[in-house]
């Protein structure tokens, strides 16, 4: 995939659109989309970088 199709695919789902107000910042997914990134960086294993995304986001939302 181009890289800007997969950006676009980021920004959404870490944006939050209501009623045409200006976009937020959801916290829990730009929290979890951290560590994601550098696992991601470092390896280039798709695998790996969606498990690290999962666990993330679980053990925020378990915690939070």
């Amino acid at each position: 995939m181009p890289l800007c199709i997969l950006a676009a695919l980021l920004l959404q789902s870490l944006l939050s659109v209501e009623n045409q107000e200006i976009p937020t910042l959801k916290i829990q997914e730009t929290l979890a989309c951290i560590p994601t990134l550098i696992v991601g960086y470092y390896t280039k294993d798709l695998m790996k970088i969606v498990i690290t995304g999962i666990i993330t986001i679980a053990l925020i939302r378990l915690v939070g």
